[in-house]
């Protein structure tokens, strides 16, 4: 029962609230999987727009932004460039439904104790559709700060995590 449809003679919020709580974590899962997957049309959909959007990205490249600004920013003749070379990799080798601390990703790159540092440099990350800078949390789990709202980053980890069990369940781990 929706909060929003309760009545005076329903029981208290508590009960529904404990009952989701309590409720088996794969059956969770298994309704977000349900609600979260767009089906195959739109799975094409989405296919054929990133196919264009490559497209169009390499027909533009008398433009400055998107590749160009990234290739620029993770120049490698600097040790910089190099660091964030390498955090950049490090984003793309953490597994889809996956996350990992910046403490973690700092050790991962080589600079343990630089979490702070990592951190800036996920933050400043120009191509987020292409590098997964929202696999990266803070320590304690909580998400904040995050450029695009730290809800969407909710929702972008939590329908990665039902895909992964989706393909998971479909194809075994």
């Amino acid at each position: 029962m929706l909060f929003t449809r309760q009545t005076l003679a329903s029981p208290s919020p508590i009960t529904d609230v404990n009952a989701r709580y309590l409720t088996d974590e794969q059956a969770l899962v298994n309704e977000l999987r349900n609600i979260a997957d767009p089906g195959e049309s739109m799975r094409a959909r989405i296919r054929d727009t990133a196919a264009e959007l490559v497209a169009a990205v390499r027909r533009n490249k008398a433009r400055e932004g998107g590749i160009d600004a990234f290739l620029q920013q993770y120049d490698l003749s600097s040790e910089e460039g190099v660091l964030l070379m390498c955090i950049a990799e490090a984003l793309l080798r953490i597994p889809e439904g996956a996350v990992l601390t910046y403490s973690d990703l700092a050790d991962r790159v080589g600079a343990p104790g630089s979490a702070r540092a990592v951190a800036g440099a996920v933050a400043r990350n120009p191509v987020s559709w292409l590098i997964p800078c929202h696999r990266v949390i803070r320590s304690g789990g909580s998400i904040s700060g995050y450029r695009w709202q730290p809800e969407k980053k909710r929702l972008i980890l939590a329908w990665e995590a039902a895909r992964a069990e989706a393909d998971s369940a479909a194809h075994g781990p």
